[in-house]
């Protein structure tokens, strides 16, 4: 039953809500009765026409009764069924929609809710002061674009839902005062990271039995340097994170204030990403963490805690590989000065004997051909990877890098015979390697400077260093490495015995040499000489 005349000039607002029916035959009498109850409220403001359970013929005829209406409307919300993607019924009930809109010269306030719809055929002359978006990807992004086109100057409120890509800029919206972005807070594209994430801490609880025992003066020093590393590190990694959405938001056309974390992800690779800004010219500062985690660190891992039973010894190079490694590093300091000693070393030949924190070697003291050639290989990914830059393998050769180094430290890898070669001498073997990496390196940056300002490197190095914030977390991971290991190599020294002067002035020489060679030449040469040192002073049995 129709409202009276007088009855129907009071009602302002109208909520329609449609079910279909088996029956197909009623959608001219639907189109009737509607357009009736339409013509009838001639003060009518707002409408709600909620078309989800209605099939795409019975929203059609329920649009194209809103014609009748939609001159004097300011507010309307539109609730679109699922189309199921059949391009037909999508294409019909969208120019339904778009024609009936087309009418609506006092529309103010437009809200539609559609899994598929397509954009109009022709520019829309709207002046649109409040937009509700819920729509659908990728069906959004035909939208908004001519909506918002048509409403520049009057548009105040935005609401949107999902990922929007090629998103005008909203900054041209000189009212635009709230803007609300509606988005599921977890979707697929989000679990890498979360996983990332979780493997962190995953990480920090296995190893943390190594860290529990009663805290000393070394392994205190060791944590603090951890937890300044890894505030230094990780600043800039958040940074980076920041300034990757942002430059993601930039690629795709769109705002960044409506750009999502799901369309971020989608379309980035972090790890790619933050690879490729540290190599090129950059190389300088990598190189050096590269050449001391595959090389000399990679053995002292193997090597320490082996002798020393320190579990886990792969957790703490998956934790430098996916944290940093200068944090890793100062852990594994800090589980090692907290082991156990045990080793019986004689100070002098006459056979007196000074218990210092060793344990006692196993039969073979040599290292494994897995662990030789592990090493060797990822050193060699480490050569490879400038010239990889911007190639297809360029992923490929990352991924072998880190896999290898992870392979020999892993407990059920057996500590079989290997090369007869000795851990001095396989130490020594990567200082070496490292060192032909450094003058690579070295030469590689010839063609960028001239005599006259060769002397600026350093200063070029710093300039480099705070180029990128990827580039500034792993250059700060560099030398956060370095100043820590010098800071075990004097603590290590300081703590023998049977230190002598030439062997004080060798340790202040690779100090000062680190900066300049890198930490896996001075750290290799430390090493190198430290087991030939332990192993001249063993006593036989």
């Amino acid at each position: 039953m129709l409202a009276t005349p007088h009855l129907a000039s009071l009602v302002r607002e109208v909520h329609v809500e449609i079910e279909s029916q088996p029956d197909k035959s009623h959608k001219q009498k639907l189109l009737k009765y509607l357009t009736n109850i339409f013509s009838t409220f001639d003060s009518l403001d707002y409408l709600r026409l909620d078309l989800f359970y209605a099939e795409p013929d019975d929203a059609r005829a329920a649009l194209d009764s809103v014609q009748s209406v939609s001159p004097r409307l300011r507010q309307l919300n539109v609730v679109l069924p699922d189309l199921e993607d059949v391009p037909q019924a999508i294409a019909e009930v969208s120019q339904s929609l778009w024609i009936a809109i087309r009418q609506t010269s006092e529309l103010r306030f437009l809200s539609l809710d559609a899994t598929e719809l397509t954009g109009p055929d022709w520019p829309l002359d709207l002046h649109l002061t409040k937009v509700e978006l819920l729509i659908e990807i990728p069906y959004i992004n035909d939208i908004i674009s001519p909506i918002l086109a048509s409403s520049q100057t009057s548009l105040r409120h935005l609401s949107l839902n999902g990922a929007v890509v090629n998103l005008p800029d909203l900054s041209q919206f000189d009212q635009l005062t709230h803007l609300t972005w509606y988005a599921p807070l977890l979707e697929p594209e989000h679990l890498p990271l979360i996983g990332y994430m979780s493997s962190i801490g995953l990480l920090l609880g296995l190893l943390s039995p190594s860290l529990s025992r009663a805290l000393t003066r070394r392994s205190a020093l060791y944590l603090v340097l951890a937890l300044g590393s890894l505030g230094y590190t990780w600043y800039y990694m958040v940074m980076f994170f920041e300034r990757s959405f942002v430059e993601a938001a930039l690629r795709a056309n769109v705002s960044a204030r409506v750009f999502t974390t799901k369309a971020w992800l989608r379309d980035t690779s972090l790890f790619v990403e933050a690879w490729g800004r540290v190599c090129g010219r950059r190389w300088w500062w990598s190189e050096q963490l590269c050449g001391w985690t595959a090389g000399p660190f990679t053995v002292f891992l193997e090597r320490e805690s082996r002798l020393r039973n320190i579990p886990r010894a792969w957790g703490f190079m998956l934790l430098g590989q996916i944290v940093a490694i200068s944090v890793a590093q100062n852990l594994f300091f800090a589980a090692h000065s907290l082991s156990l000693p045990g080793r019986t070393l004689a100070s002098k030949p006459q056979g007196r004997t000074l218990a210092v924190p060793r344990a006692s070697p196993p039969q073979n003291a040599g290292p494994s051909w897995l662990l030789c050639a592990c090493v060797l290989a990822s050193l060699s990914t480490v050569a490879y990877t400038p010239s990889t830059l911007n190639s297809p393998s360029f992923l490929a050769n990352l991924l072998v890098m880190h896999i290898l180094l992870i392979l020999p430290l892993l407990p059920s890898v057996p500590s079989s015979p290997g090369p007869r070669i000795s851990y001095a001498q396989l130490y020594l073997a990567t200082a070496t390697i490292a060192l032909l990496l450094r003058i690579s390196t070295y030469l590689s940056l010839l063609p960028f400077l001239s005599l006259k300002n060769v002397t600026n490197l350093a200063r070029d190095a710093v300039k480099t260093l705070h180029e990128h914030p990827a580039q500034t977390s792993i250059g700060y991971d560099v030398v956060w490495a370095s100043a820590s290991f010098v800071v075990w190599m004097a603590v290590e020294f300081g703590g023998r015995e049977d230190r002598t002067l030439g062997g004080l002035l060798a340790v202040v020489g690779l100090a000062l040499a680190t900066p300049v060679v890198g930490v896996a030449v001075s750290g290799g040469v430390f090493l190198a000489w430290r087991e030939s040192w332990d192993a001249g002073r063993v006593k036989v049995n």
